[in-house]
């Protein structure tokens, strides 16, 4: 009867370690996810934020071209292979800015209201840019500015 009544108190011993063993290991499973899905969250926002960057910068690139030789034309005829390049510029131009307005519209997934409306402002007013005349349009260097801005803004909320 003592050798019986030393094994089931041993035994219930055991029975509430596992059971503790268990809720810890399951406790600290399920912090580590939270932990990996954050890390995860994270990363996909510095992607999106590097790849919105990265459109703008080719869209500004792309413009900066378009307009230099845009100034060309205006001053002389083209040439065929300068004609060529400034087909080119335009289509580079057209998909960046398809590339960007994407990046843009999904902003949203990852980053809070103050960070897509700063982006939702340069979109409208570069909507604005489409249809002026090269004289009209802004010196490249306020797009730039936007660049640094939107880019400043953008690193402060990936922190």
């Amino acid at each position: 009867e003592i050798g019986l009544k030393m094994n089931t108190e041993d035994f219930n011993e055991k029975l509430i370690m596992a059971i503790v063993a268990g809720v810890l290991s399951f406790t600290v499973a399920w912090i580590l996810r939270g932990i990996d899905w954050n890390r995860s969250f994270k990363d996909k926002r510095i992607e999106h934020a590097e790849s919105t960057i990265i459109h703008l910068s080719k869209y500004i690139e792309s413009w900066r071209r378009l307009i230099a030789i845009a100034m060309l034309q205006s001053a002389r005829e083209l040439t065929g292979e300068e004609k060529d390049r400034m087909v080119r510029y335009i289509n580079q131009r057209d998909d960046a800015k398809n590339s960007l307005v994407s990046n843009i519209n999904t902003l949203p997934l990852f980053f809070e209201d103050s960070v897509v409306n700063r982006f939702r402002t340069f979109k409208k007013g570069d909507g604005e840019q489409s249809t002026k005349r090269l004289s009209e349009l802004p010196n490249i260097e306020e797009w730039e500015e936007w660049l640094r801005h939107l880019s400043e803004i953008l690193r402060k909320h990936i922190r």
